[in-house]
């Protein structure tokens, strides 16, 4: 299922919490043979244009987390990954369910990827993520 965005909605980005446990971080350093690995989520949020601050605070609320819009910057060090171009995850279904439950109706899909800051051998390093 390929989706587009309408003439009427936006994109926005809000930073998460962080995305591994000291467990998974240290697993995930030494796979990739390096000392820091940086990880968090990020949500994606396409918006109808009734879309209002009010619905942003709401959004960080139910997600648990403060509101902080996500810009990056291009970096050698910065890897984005999200689920495949064109698809939904079963966690953007049933979060955009629960987000519309609780009045967010200009919410039109939600979906979370994971931004990993990371020096080293992109190659390597892009398999392994």
């Amino acid at each position: 299922m390929t989706t587009h965005l309408s003439a009427s909605s936006r994109v926005m980005i809000l930073q998460g919490a962080p995305a591994l446990s000291d467990f998974r971080k240290a697993k995930l350093c030494d796979l990739l043979q390096t000392a820091d690995v940086e990880a968090h989520f990020i949500h994606i949020a396409e918006v109808a244009d009734a879309w209002r601050e009010a619905d942003s605070q709401r959004l960080a609320e139910i997600l648990g987390q403060p509101l902080q819009h996500f810009a990056a910057v291009a970096a050698d060090d910065l890897f984005i990954v999200t689920p495949r171009v064109g698809t939904i995850s079963p966690w953007s279904s049933k979060a955009t369910d629960i987000a519309q439950l609780c009045g967010l109706s200009s919410l039109l899909r939600i979906e979370r990827g994971i931004v990993y800051r990371v020096r080293g051998d992109r190659a390597q390093i892009s398999a392994v993520l």
